[in-house]
């Protein structure tokens, strides 16, 4: 699920252009430490950014522009504030 992750990247990346107010800045993707869990492959985007109104809006739009493209089936996005690390 490597090119879903890459998909969504660029996604975020593209809305996050249009707006320039947010600082934003996109590491990854990459494998998580515990690169598959329950028979699936798993990977992460950092993103560094503050946690603000506008910041949970670019996410929101990015999600919906994701899910309109139908993108592999079986990949699921997870957002996860302030994590600790990759379990």
């Amino acid at each position: 699920m490597f090119i879903a992750a890459q998909r969504f990247g660029a996604l975020l990346g593209q809305h996050a252009a249009q707006k320039p107010n947010i600082p934003l800045r996109i590491l990854g993707p990459a494998p998580m430490n515990i690169t598959m869990l329950n028979n699936k492959f798993r990977y992460k985007l950092t993103l560094k950014c503050r946690n603000d109104t506008a910041f949970r809006a670019l996410l929101h739009e990015t999600l919906d522009a994701y899910d309109a493209e139908k993108l592999p089936q079986k990949a699921s996005v997870i957002l996860d504030f302030n994590s600790d690390g990759d379990l």
